[in-house]
């Protein structure tokens, strides 16, 4: 079988959670022994360079296409007044990409064309008109859903306003692109529900992101800071950007009130200058992480505060791998199979957030006792 994978990242290293998500599907892929090859969007504000020397030998045929998705506001506008697409797609289309791809059509006889997320369906007219491949849209999340979210929590009218429209936009495009495909994954069965509830003959099945544990080997409970907790995530995110903001101004000032020794890491790639400006006491920023295992050896509790979001956070996933303790709301744990207060501390308020961590600063042997559960939680599901 030959088949084209269509990726909107570049996940060589897998840095993200998007980034994580293609790299194990393309494991998976080669696990089943198929001819594949690989064409990847390789954003300007994301970029880096191809290094063959981590992909893996199987994979036939590899390219990566600069493509500048960067928000520009005179084309924000003429999208807005004359376009009816979201932005939020649109901007992933490409020239280049278009003309790299059509010549692998061209010279290549696919029998499958696995689009990973939505943002690669910009391609799904030009893969029609070359291919008579059975085209799979691997579904990340239900996008529209995020930006809805997003929307529920902003300020500022315009902002909630335009947040809405696009929203409306992403939802009509993943109708029209779920209704052509031949078939679909998804990573979570809340979101393969939804997708039924719309369709249900067409053919879905879930493939939750998944990782190789004994790459995780797991840090003595006596040698992790129990009083430093950290957040990972990509900070050029809106979302993730809209968690860390809620946190710091509506948790974090009662938390080390309560506990004065606690401290707090922020991580994560591309964080805004603004959000650096942010003052809080015993709060530190760590900008683009060379590597994610130091946070997690050497820290016992970390935090998912999303407020927005679909799909299933693979940054909880990595953790419940690492053996780590994750306070998180609700929505950042959708889609993951967790009993609260045994492998995973739900909290949706201000104030559940406080309780729960300062709760468990002052009982050791519960931090312990989640991150043993998280890791068996990790093995059982997501190995």
């Amino acid at each position: 079988m030959r088949v084209l994978l269509i990726a909107h990242k570049n996940p060589y290293p897998p840095n993200d959670g998007g980034n994580m998500g293609i790299y194990t599907m393309i494991n998976g892929i080669l696990l089943n022994n198929v001819d594949l090859d690989v064409l990847l969007m390789n954003p300007v504000k994301l970029f880096k360079p191809l290094d063959k020397s981590t992909i893996p030998p199987q994979i036939k045929n590899i390219k990566a296409i600069k493509i500048d998705t960067r928000i520009k506001p005179l084309q924000g506008l003429i999208n807005l007044l004359f376009e009816k697409q979201s932005y939020f797609v649109s901007r992933f289309y490409s020239k280049d990409f278009e003309h790299t791809l059509t010549e692998l059509l061209n010279k290549n006889d696919y029998d499958i064309i696995q689009l990973e997320s939505i943002f690669s369906a910009v391609y799904f007219s030009v893969i029609k008109k070359y291919s008579r491949a059975k085209i799979i849209l691997s579904a990340h999340n239900i996008e529209h859903q995020i930006w809805k979210r997003v929307a529920t929590h902003e300020k500022n009218f315009l902002k909630k306003w335009y947040l809405n429209l696009q929203a409306e936009r992403l939802k009509k495009l993943e109708e029209k692109i779920f209704f052509a495909v031949n078939g679909i994954t998804t990573v979570t069965n809340i979101d393969k529900q939804y997708v039924l509830n719309q369709l249900p003959d067409k053919p879905v099945i879930v493939t939750p992101n998944g990782m190789n544990l004994k790459n995780f080997q797991l840090k003595a409970f006596e040698q992790q800071d129990l009083k430093t907790i950290f957040y990972l995530g990509s900070l050029d995110w809106l979302p993730n950007q809209q968690a860390v903001v809620w946190f710091l101004d509506n948790v974090w000032d009662n938390v080390w009130k309560i506990c004065p020794e606690l401290q707090l890491i922020i991580a994560g790639k591309n964080i805004p200058e603004w959000l650096k400006k942010r003052k809080k006491k015993n709060v530190r920023y760590y900008s683009d992480v060379p590597d994610t295992k130091e946070l997690y050896d050497s820290y016992a509790i970390t935090i998912v505060p999303l407020l927005a979001g679909s799909g299933i956070r693979v940054r909880i996933i990595e953790g419940m791998a690492h053996g780590k303790c994750i306070i998180s709301t609700t929505i950042g744990a959708d889609g993951v199979p967790y009993t609260n207060h045994k492998n995973i501390v739900i909290a949706d308020t201000s104030e559940e957030f406080v309780n729960a961590l300062t709760d468990l600063v002052k009982n050791p042997e519960k931090i312990k006792s989640i991150q043993q559960e998280a890791r068996k939680l990790a093995e059982q599901q997501y190995d």
